[in-house]
C-alpha cells in the first residue's frame, strides 16, 4: 500500500528526499494522519482542481530546493 511504499522510499538514502504526496478521497483526520506518519509531505483531497495540484506540487519542490540549498 501507499503507507509502505514512503515508508520505504524515506529509508533508502537514494529517494529518501524526494517529495512524497499522498492523493486520496478520503478526508477522515486518522487517514490523514496516516500519511503524515509515513512520511509523506503534503496530502491532496480528490477531486481537485488542476490549479489546486500545480500550487501543491511547487510548494513541494520549492520545499526540496530549500532543503538541497543547505545541505
Amino acid at each position: 500500500d501507499g503507507y509502505r511504499v514512503c515508508r520505504i522510499l524515506r529509508t533508502q538514502e537514494e529517494t529518501r528526499d524526494i517529495p512524497i504526496a499522498f492523493f486520496s478521497a478520503g478526508t477522515q483526520s486518522d487517514e490523514i494522519q496516516k500519511c503524515f506518519a509515513s512520511g509523506a509531505d503534503d496530502f491532496i483531497v480528490k477531486p481537485f482542481s488542476a490549479r489546486e495540484l500545480v500550487d501543491k506540487i511547487w510548494r513541494l519542490l520549492m520545499k526540496k530546493k530549500e532543503v538541497d540549498t543547505f545541505k
